[in-house]
């Protein structure tokens, strides 16, 4: 039986201006190595974005990086690993990147460029990073039996997947094709729906449907991640099943308010706090007790936006768009206007609008009325 480890954006760096940061992706590189040879894989699939700088990446951390690699993976063990976007130094091209030359050891590989590759006895099929999903999906299964479309792995961003789990935003992804523009949906993948297909890209975790889903990162890099589960996927190459092994013991990100500090374990862990008011007195206490007695990582505090300051931001946009010589008036000047509609009521209508007249549909029947 063969079977791989999955797992993908690790984002090595010295983030966060602490070289803690770097030896956290290091630690959670090292456990992946270990639990590889635990659960018997001879294969580790790595999904994409290695390294977290497209630019440069600084010398302790590729240091420390290519060590891990030669002293922790077992030998014996083939490591293939996808071109990510933040592994890419030109935008629109894999051949230059950042991993490539972790290939001075033997048993690493590089996937940069999208490729079937016959991996313990399946057709493993293989997507870098790109922009334009469809048409590289389309490239790789042309001329194939979808009987041997089983399984795919890919770095690239999917229409309305999650791309925050905390506020619950969902991306937006359209590209251009043919003649006009389409979006990038789970669809792309429906001729591998005998199989799985494995994301890498957006760091959330997440099924887009019962055959397609995003690993995510292996520990939480960022407060976007925060009270995310972490963990990686061992598959067996022949049933295509897999079980998940969870990450338990990297610092986590936490957002609380002033009155959850003592409810949680901050040891270790990244904390933000928030509050209403920056300038309040106890701010000072309550950063004492977090450097003392919680002993966090790091923390920061972040004001709660009010409501009245929405408000607040509402009624300027609102007045400033009143006023004829700056948005409405300008706007109507410079556009055509078809024959038979009025520039004044046209103008009457944009300011109606802005000042949320529109209750119950009110505005519309005034209209047509008119």
């Amino acid at each position: 039986m063969s079977k791989a480890m999955l797992f993908s954006d690790l984002h090595v760096h010295s983030h966060k201006g602490k070289i803690d940061r770097l030896d956290d992706c290091l630690k959670t590189l090292e456990w992946i190595f270990k639990e590889s040879k635990n659960h018997e894989c001879k294969y580790i699939l790595f999904l994409g974005d290695l390294f977290h700088d497209r630019a440069k990446i600084d010398v302790l951390t590729y240091l420390r990086t290519f060590e891990a690699f030669m002293n922790e993976a077992d030998p014996n063990q083939e490591i293939y690993l996808l071109v990510g976007n933040h592994d890419m130094y030109h935008r629109e091209r894999w051949d230059v990147n950042s991993v490539k030359p972790l290939t001075a050891i033997p048993n690493v590989h590089i996937v940069d460029e999208p490729s079937t590759i016959n991996i313990g006895g399946r057709n493993v099929d293989w997507i870098p990073h790109t922009e334009d999903p469809i048409k590289e999906a389309k490239k790789l299964k042309e001329g194939r039996d979808k009987k041997d479309l089983t399984l795919l792995l890919g770095h690239m961003a999917i229409d309305n997947a999650i791309l925050n789990t905390m506020y619950g935003t969902k991306a937006d992804v359209i590209v251009e094709y043919d003649t006009g523009m389409k979006t990038v949906d789970v669809s792309i993948f429906d001729d591998w729906s005998n199989g799985r297909v494995f994301l890498g890209h957006y760091h959330g975790a997440q099924h887009l449907n019962d055959h397609v889903e995003y690993l995510g990162s292996p520990l939480q890099l960022s407060y976007g991640e925060a009270f995310q589960e972490k963990h990686i996927a061992v598959l067996d190459l022949k049933t295509l099943e897999y079980e998940y092994i969870i990450n338990d013991f990297s610092p986590k990100h936490l957002i609380l308010e002033k009155n959850e500090i003592n409810e949680h374990n901050l040891k270790g862990n990244f904390t933000r706090i928030v509050c209403d008011d920056m300038s309040a007195k106890d701010l000072i206490d309550i950063k004492l007790d977090l450097m003392q007695k919680h002993e966090v990582a790091s923390f920061d505090f972040k004001q709660r936006e009010r409501k009245e300051d929405e408000e607040a931001k509402i009624e300027e946009a609102r007045a400033i768009l009143f006023k004829h010589d700056e948005m409405l008036e300008k706007w109507l000047e410079e556009k055509t206007v078809p024959e038979g509609l009025d520039k004044g009521f046209l103008l009457e209508i944009g300011k109606k609008i802005i000042a949320n007249q529109d209750e119950e549909g009110s505005l519309l029947k005034e209209l047509l009325d008119s």
